[in-house]
């Protein structure tokens, strides 16, 4: 982390974070896991969620998956394509 830094924290609007986020493209390298107990792979369209509460789904493409973590590209409106990472514990994947 010390060579990588911390960046500097810069107040912006929402407007112009999600102008930022539709001008990026998303850079996580493709990840599959062999040992998937449910044998998903990158590709695959699934729905993320929450197993305690607030339970909204985020459905997306699996860009990215471990024991610990799935990743799946979807597209926003207003943001355009982005990856969202989660961790696996706490959270239910289901197909879509």
């Amino acid at each position: 982390m010390r060579s990588v830094g911390h960046g500097r924290l810069r107040e912006i609007s929402t407007s112009a974070a999600l102008d930022i986020a539709a001008s990026a493209t998303p850079q996580t390298a493709i990840l599959a896991d062999p040992n998937d107990p449910n044998g998903r792979k990158p590709g695959d369209r699934v729905e993320v969620m929450p197993d305690d509460y607030g339970k909204i789904k985020v459905s997306g493409e699996i860009v990215a998956l471990s024991s610990q973590h799935i990743a799946i590209r979807r597209h926003d409106p207003r943001a355009g394509e982005v990856v969202v990472h989660f961790p696996r514990a706490g959270f239910v994947v289901l197909p879509a």
